[in-house]
């Protein structure tokens, strides 16, 4: 049997044989309300981890969704950036791209 221990607001450890601790950001004090689809599989997933985590599923979800955003808008960015670099001409030479591939065995 899973027993709960809260360590703070943001974490809460689950023990049997061994120790799973879950840190969970707080969410901003401003909410808005969103809709959106899911499969019965992603529901069914979302529910049963908010069950385990003792949080409700619209944490979990803006929780997943923070976190993803977080990754991936700095990747978009940066590409944004060498998109705009390749679109000015901002190239290796072929002399450094030669450099490189020596370098590491290309």
């Amino acid at each position: 049997m899973w027993k709960s221990l809260r360590i703070d607001r943001e974490e809460t450890c689950y023990s049997a044989n061994v120790i799973i601790c879950l840190h969970l950001l707080p969410m901003p004090t401003k909410q808005n309300t969103m809709t959106m689809r899911v499969s019965d599989e992603l529901k069914e997933k979302l529910d049963r981890y908010a069950q385990l985590t003792g949080r409700s599923m619209s944490y979990i979800a803006a929780n997943a969704v923070e976190q993803y955003l977080a990754w991936r808008i700095p990747q978009l960015e940066e590409l944004a950036e060498r998109i705009k670099e390749a679109d000015a001409g901002d190239f290796a030479s072929a002399e450094e791209v030669d450099a490189v591939f020596k370098k590491y065995g290309g």
